[in-house]
């Protein structure tokens, strides 16, 4: 059968809106006024101490493991000033939800949203109940419906969960926003025994209230947990409208967990001989002498290196990082032996495309089946057989 397009546009009655070039500029001032004033917020909150710098907070691991890139930090700037822009128009010209969310956009560009965002103002703002209030606390929400219990799959294993984490670590890793030097930005107070006074409040805390019977947190005496919002992106053609997430890795199944989503990281990988990847002794994955997320630090033993840098995050992610390393090398070598005249390039591409198109089959003629079924696959979606 042919695939579903989930991608689809809605079919929403909204005035587009028009703008003199005097107003946008008008607009584009404003918000880069708002981004000098939360410049001088973050300043002041790190001279307060008010950031995550307790390394025996779960929020300070957080950090350590889903780490945010300086490229990320500068391109979600100009997400955030294209959003103030917004704003400012929003504002000035009373638009309601729909019309700031839909009616901004100077050119048409496709959604990558399976459904659109249901932003409070239409632009930014989280999300609000039907009649305007806050929605239900998350930790409510997820203590209602997921039940803490221990119930093992009769038919699937931990593998099944574990490939799926290292298909999500090669396409998608949303940075949350951060201070300019990449520590944490603090939502709650008191060891997260309450929320943060409201005027220490920085613009992207979307601390989440934890109830008094909680039945884990309460024994800790906490009633906040830190919660920071994900950065946003400039949206597609720098036009106007609803903020857009960033995602600081490429999109594609291609394999950046193995080989790096940029050049940069590339080269880190790299050997420099025989098409191959590092490795250490033994065939491990090459040491990452500054990452710092590791217990095995203190016994001064460095954490490990690979294309996505969640790579430290649990040993069983760790594994089947090495496998892939391995495999891209056994490779590089049976292809160099048959092609003795191959450079290091050629060997370290032509050995890339073979491991990305057996992933790939993997993924969709193996896993995916496993998952969704092989009924629905049959049904909605192209099997890869070729």
């Amino acid at each position: 059968g042919n695939r579903r397009n989930l991608f689809v546009e809605p079919k929403l009655k909204v005035r587009e809106m028009s703008f003199a070039d005097d107003v946008v500029d008008e607009a584009g001032r404003a918000a880069l006024w708002q981004m000098v004033e939360r410049d001088l917020l973050e300043s002041a909150l790190q001279e307060r101490n008010i950031e995550v710098n307790n390394p025996r907070r779960p929020e300070f691991g957080h950090l350590q493991f889903f780490k945010t890139t300086p490229r990320a930090i500068k391109i979600s700037r100009d997400g955030l000033t294209s959003a103030g822009a917004s704003d400012y128009l929003l504002t000035r010209f009373r638009l309601n939800a729909l019309e700031a969310a839909y009616g901004l956009q100077q050119a048409r560009s496709p959604f990558q949203r399976i459904l659109p965002p249901q932003y409070s103002d239409g632009l930014l703002r989280p999300r609000e109940s039907r009649l305007g209030g806050p929605l239900p606390s998350a930790r409510v929400v997820s203590l209602s419906v997921v039940n803490d219990v221990d119930n093992p799959h009769p038919d699937i294993t931990l593998s099944v969960m574990q490939w799926g984490q290292f298909i999500d670590h090669d396409l998608t890793h949303t940075p949350i926003f951060r201070f300019n030097n990449r520590s944490g930005i603090e939502c709650c107070e008191d060891e997260g025994r309450r929320l943060i006074d409201p005027s220490f409040l920085h613009p992207s805390c979307f601390p989440i209230e934890i109830p008094e019977n909680d039945p884990f947190y309460s024994r800790l005496g906490r009633r906040c947990m830190n919660f920071v919002r994900s950065m946003i992106a400039p949206r597609s053609g720098c036009t106007l409208g609803y903020a857009e997430q960033l995602n600081q890795i490429t999109h594609h199944l291609d394999g950046s967990n193995i080989y790096g989503s940029s050049r940069e990281e590339e080269e880190l990988l790299r050997e420099g001989r025989g098409g191959r990847l590092k490795v250490q002794e033994r065939s491990l994955l090459p040491p990452d002498f500054e990452a710092e997320e590791c217990e095995s630090i203190r016994e001064g033993l460095p954490c490990f290196r690979a294309g996505d840098n969640r790579v430290n995050e649990q040993v069983e992610l760790t594994v089947i990082h090495t496998v892939w390393v391995r495999f891209h090398n056994i490779i590089a070598s049976i292809l160099a032996a048959q092609n003795p005249g191959w450079s290091d390039e050629t060997l370290y591409q032509e050995t890339r495309r073979i491991v990305v198109a057996i992933y790939q089959h993997i993924i969709y003629n193996e896993w995916l089946p496993l998952v969704i079924g092989k009924d629905y696959m049959a049904r909605e979606w192209t099997t890869a057989s070729t």
